[in-house]
């Protein structure tokens, strides 16, 4: 290899699990009760910043909540924070954030996916499986809205 010829390198060295909670209100009550509706609102962030003095090394964090509610009572509550540290070596800078914000999460999604069935199962509820995300969409809507911003221009959704 030349030295005009760089290794492009994108690998985790680590996926682990940052933290992770789950709330259950009104157990045992809501056992016993017939409920009509159930609603889940699930809510996702993705965070990346790159760690320490290191020139490849990022942390990529994928947070996801996920809240049941019957009858407008929360009958649970799922936090989980899933995280990597991934090495990113040989790309541009919009390549690289391209990585963090679809292929990172895309990896680090199935482990968060299980732990929450996992944690919903244990709480005494019918397994959850998420519905998998479409990272790409999710960061072409961020780089729209990021857009109109600076255009100063806002769209309400």
């Amino acid at each position: 290899m030349t030295e005009k010829q760089i290794k492009r390198i994108f690998e985790f060295k680590h996926i682990y699990l940052k933290d992770v909670s789950f709330e259950s209100p009104l157990a045992p009550e809501y056992f016993s009760e017939t409920r009509t509706s159930t609603s889940l609102d699930v809510d996702v962030n993705l965070q990346s910043h790159r760690l320490n003095d290191s020139k490849t090394d990022y942390e990529c964090v994928l947070l996801i909540r996920v809240t049941a509610k019957s009858n407008g009572d929360v009958i649970f509550l799922v936090e989980i924070t899933q995280a990597g540290v991934v090495e990113i070596r040989g790309f541009s800078d919009a390549d690289t954030t391209m990585l963090l914000n679809i292929a990172a999460p895309n990896t680090l999604l199935p482990f968060a996916r299980e732990a929450i069935a996992s944690l919903v199962s244990k709480g005494g509820f019918p397994q959850l499986l998420l519905k998998p995300l479409n990272f790409e969409r999710i960061y072409q809507q961020k780089l729209k809205a990021d857009a109109q911003k600076a255009k100063g221009t806002h769209t309400e959704h």
